[in-house]
């Protein structure tokens, strides 16, 4: 595994912490720009077809509705011994001791927000983190090339399995064969790094039972 991408990482950070042999991590969420992508609430309408300046146009309201976000994951990342190296308006970055680096892309709806910069990033990847949500299987044609993914219990299995659905999940469970490896983040007693253990398994149908 060279490096991992984790796209609606929110504030998660046990991958990481599990995962020492990978080096670098390319976050990616929406937040606090949206909870939701691209499908936010105001009073006057009730989805918004976002483009990546919908960020600028928006700030401000009530879209930046979790304005705590970034300053919640920085305390995260301190307490587990991560040093914060840079910050701008929509990306951290991260590293630790031992070497491993978070860069974190946030108010980025994923696939609309993706700019070169993001682009470039997720083409370095070849493991895909899928602990929470599902994106959009165009990311599996971005990435260097999608050879392992890596989910949990707690994975937002889509219920639309169909040969054409959007969902990366959903594909994966119809097309197992172009990922050369699956494996399961399992929590073995409580939510803690030294209680998850990493379980090589045949395909997602064995992780969603």
């Amino acid at each position: 595994m060279i490096q991992a991408l984790y796209i609606g990482a929110g504030l998660d950070i046990v991958p990481v912490l599990v995962l020492k042999d990978i080096k670098k991590f390319i976050y990616i969420d929406s937040q606090p720009f949206s909870d939701h992508g691209t499908s936010v609430c105001k009073k006057d309408f009730t989805s918004d077809k976002a483009t990546i300046e919908t960020r600028e146009i928006h700030e401000g309201d009530n879209l930046f509705g979790r304005t705590n976000f970034k300053s919640r994951f920085r305390t995260i990342a301190t307490r587990n011994s991560f040093t914060q190296l840079s910050e701008t308006k929509y990306c951290s970055i991260y590293k630790n001791q031992y070497d491993q680096i978070i860069k974190y892309h946030m108010s980025c709806s994923f696939p609309e927000f993706v700019t070169d910069e993001i682009r470039e990033d997720i083409a370095q990847c070849n493991t895909l983190i899928l602990c929470g949500y599902s994106p959009n299987k165009v990311v599996l044609t971005m990435m260097k090339s999608p050879d392992y993914v890596i989910a949990n219990c707690h994975t937002v299995y889509t219920d639309d399995e169909s040969e054409d659905s959007e969902s990366t999940i959903s594909y994966l469970v119809n097309n197992p064969t172009v990922i050369r490896g699956y494996y399961l983040l399992k929590e073995t007693v409580e939510p803690l790094r030294d209680n998850f253990q990493i379980i090589s398994c045949k395909d997602l149908n064995y992780i969603t039972e």
